[in-house]
């Protein structure tokens, strides 16, 4: 396995449509509380523009060329990203909804 880390600079926006997602939540009710241990989400994107500035020091062209490749190749490097995203995803909603779903009865929500 490689890793590559690059400390890159700037703005930059990314721009998404048609997402549609999948939410699996599993973790166990007791005495009304739904405390989950895992929030899967599996978000499909239909589109995606990214744009950025500057990102190599003031060269123009590098920055360009990377926009262009990145606007081409998107769905690759989506696809291949999801992985470490998803485990990311899944750390922070689990633990969002855990503080939610503390306060709230479960049969009352779910009912």
């Amino acid at each position: 396995m490689y890793c590559i880390f690059l400390l890159l600079l700037g703005s930059f926006n990314i721009s998404m449509e048609d997402i549609k997602s999948t939410w699996i939540l599993e973790g166990p009710v007791a005495n009304d509380k739904w405390t989950l241990e895992h929030f899967h989400l599996n978000p499909e994107v239909g589109k995606m523009q990214i744009w950025f500035s500057d990102m190599f020091n003031g060269n123009e062209e590098l920055n360009n060329a990377a926009m262009k490749f990145v606007n081409e190749y998107w769905p690759t490097l989506y696809r291949s990203m999801l992985p470490f995203l998803a485990k990311t995803w899944d750390e922070r909603l689990t633990e969002l909804c855990n503080r939610i779903f503390a306060k709230v009865s479960f049969a009352k929500t779910f009912p």
